[in-house]
């Protein structure tokens, strides 16, 4: 394996995870640190409205051309350079 190609994998590993590390610490993610001043109260969430099947097909869709693409990065049969 070439050192480009290992190269090419953390970039696109890094890729993927900057969103979720974009996120992280921020006011709206962080519980109760921070006095909250005019906030809305909240309601109960309904049955229909869970998102949970939506995500998990959603992940699934991303791993297919992600777990694809990582295979052909690897894939030695190639001259590539």
């Amino acid at each position: 394996m070439k050192f480009s190609r290992l190269i090419t994998a953390a970039a696109a590993a890094g890729m993927v995870l900057t969103p979720l590390a974009a996120q992280a610490g921020t006011r709206a993610s962080s519980g109760g640190l921070y006095p909250v001043s005019g906030a809305r109260a909240s309601t109960g969430v309904g049955k229909d409205q869970d998102a949970m099947p939506n995500s998990v097909l959603l992940l699934v869709l991303a791993l297919i051309p992600l777990t694809y693409g990582t295979i052909k990065a690897f894939d030695s049969k190639s001259g590539g350079s």
